[in-house]
């Protein structure tokens, strides 16, 4: 029969899953942003927008946690899945700012690929997530987010070393710079995310 640790308290996944949905909406707004790149400040708003939306979802669990004496899964866990989460959105909302704040005239091709992975990584927490409450293997999912931090990362490195192969001026190099690292540092939060489901599947075995 499988685990459903999750029905006892069903607001914890809700949290959970609009956390995911809103990680996976703002994945996407920032690749159609790259795509498109127009109505940047517009385009950037709505991220902003969709993090805000996800603090708001991070202080509903802080409260339910202090609200609620017996909880499904271990309240640290709960607290770090949430908190986990929260972090991707601010690395995506971070990368997608700089955009605006640097006036970069247009995007350059790595940032489109960890955008793409970006986008698949988010969808894959998706699934783990509603995985995690139906008490499913969630080993395939999770395998595809490390999956997709590790090109992620491997991309990361090739973009800052064709920065410095270019001719191009040191200020735009320090700028994508930065840029890539938020966007590599969002897939590493996604593994994040991806570990401390694995941990408490593992607990509740």
């Amino acid at each position: 029969m499988p685990f459903r640790f999750f029905r006892k308290e069903k607001s914890f996944y809700e949290s959970f899953r609009s956390q995911a949905r809103i990680l996976q909406e703002a994945a996407l707004s920032l690749r159609r942003l790259l795509e498109e790149y127009q109505n940047i400040e517009t385009q950037v708003k709505h991220i902003e927008d969709l993090e805000h939306d996800g603090d708001a979802i991070v202080r509903e669990v802080a409260l339910q946690l202090y609200k609620t004496f017996v909880t499904p899964i271990d309240r640290e866990d709960i607290h770090e899945l949430a908190s986990t989460m929260d972090d991707v959105l601010d690395y995506i909302r971070a990368a997608a700012v700089r955009l605006v704040l640097f006036r970069v005239k247009a995007p350059r091709p790595p940032a489109h690929t960890l955008a793409d992975l970006l986008v698949k990584g988010t969808g894959e927490i998706r699934k783990a997530v509603d995985a995690m409450e139906n008490g499913d293997d969630v080993s395939l999912h999770t395998n595809q987010i490390r999956a997709c931090e590790k090109e992620g990362d491997q991309v990361n490195r090739e973009a800052v070393a064709a920065l410095f192969r270019e001719k191009i001026p040191e200020i735009e190099v320090i700028q994508w710079m930065a840029i890539y690292d938020r966007l590599e540092t969002a897939l590493d939060r996604c593994e994040d995310v991806a570990q401390i489901v694995e941990g408490v599947m593992i607990k509740h075995a």
